[in-house]
């Protein structure tokens, strides 16, 4: 959800070894953008491929990445969906206010205890150390203002029609998504395939090696070489 694309560079070399090439879509962490404007951010970087690509979404993500398959089918072979959701992933998440989003994260960024501990729950304790002060300086350069407004997006997702072939990533201990949302999203796609896999929400960062393994097996499948991935 940051959107800094710090924290994905053990899944990206994984894939890598894999002769796999990713490319991370960022966007802005300083400015407050609405999704037709982070739509159109992530779009130009779409456009300038000249084959089809696999998109990847992970939480946040997730629904940046429907919606450009939406737009360009003929650019998107499929979609790989990781911790992610397409309507809102938990029902608590109504109720929270903008202004208590954005004082928590104030609260995150100028307290160092907090923010370990929050890090140290949001990661596995496997997780290197590196990972987790990537974690650390993605949650520091992250406007306040800016989660607040994707907190609010997020309230007001929707799925507007089917997409054919899609693929769920789930994490086996993820706090963020409820198996709702997860139920939801898999009904409304056909050919949705879920993967069980051990981690967290941050399922990239606490076990990418199993996920790359397993997004190499689905788009080699299809016979393509090329992903793209967000938060």
């Amino acid at each position: 959800m940051d959107g800094t694309g710090l924290l994905y560079d053990e899944f990206q070399q994984y894939l890598a070894n894999q002769n796999v090439h990713l490319t991370i879509l960022n966007y802005p962490t300083a400015q407050v953008l609405t999704q037709p404007e982070l739509l159109n951010q992530l779009d130009s970087v779409l456009q300038q491929q000249d084959k089809p690509v696999w998109l990847i979404g992970e939480s946040f993500g997730g629904h940046l990445a429907y919606q450009l398959a939406q737009q360009h089918p003929e650019k998107v072979n499929g979609l790989v969906l990781v911790a992610s959701f397409l309507t809102p992933p938990f029902f608590l998440l109504k109720l929270m206010p903008a202004k208590l989003v954005q004082f928590s994260w104030l609260c995150l960024q100028k307290t160092h205890l907090l923010r370990k501990l929050v890090i140290s729950v949001l990661l596995h304790k496997s997780c290197s150390d590196t990972t987790k002060t990537k974690l650390s300086h993605a949650i520091k350069q992250v406007d306040a203002k800016v989660i607040a407004s994707r907190f609010t997006q997020i309230k007001q997702l929707n799925i507007t029609s089917e997409l054919s072939n899609c693929h769920y990533l789930k994490p086996t201990s993820d706090l963020l998504v409820s198996n709702k949302a997860i139920h939801q999203l898999s009904q409304l796609f056909n050919k949705s395939i879920c993967y069980p896999i051990k981690g967290t929400h941050f399922l990239l960062q606490t076990n990418p090696e199993k996920c790359a393994e397993i997004v190499y097996k689905i788009i080699t499948c299809q016979g393509t070489g090329e992903a793209f991935t967000g938060e």
